[in-house]
Formats: structure tokens, sequence, C-alpha cells
């Protein structure tokens, strides 16, 4: 992996976070209510 600014990686994995987050929330919303579509 090239090297990058402390920013740039922290940004990075706090988005993938962020998305990973946002799946899991809408997977649970889903499995509750199947009407809903994320």
């Amino acid at each position: 992996m090239h090297t990058h600014s402390p920013f740039l990686v922290s940004f990075f994995f706090s988005s993938y976070a962020f998305v990973k987050t946002v799946d899991t929330i809408c997977l649970f919303v889903r499995g509750l209510y199947p009407l809903i579509f994320c």
C-alpha cells in the first residue's frame, strides 16, 4: 500500500466505517419493515 497522509488514511477508514454502519442499519430496518427500501 502506498504511503498517504495520515489525514487521508483516517478519512478513508472513517468513510468506510460510516458506509458499513449505514448499510448495517439499512439491513436492520429492512428486516423490521420489509416494505421500506433503502
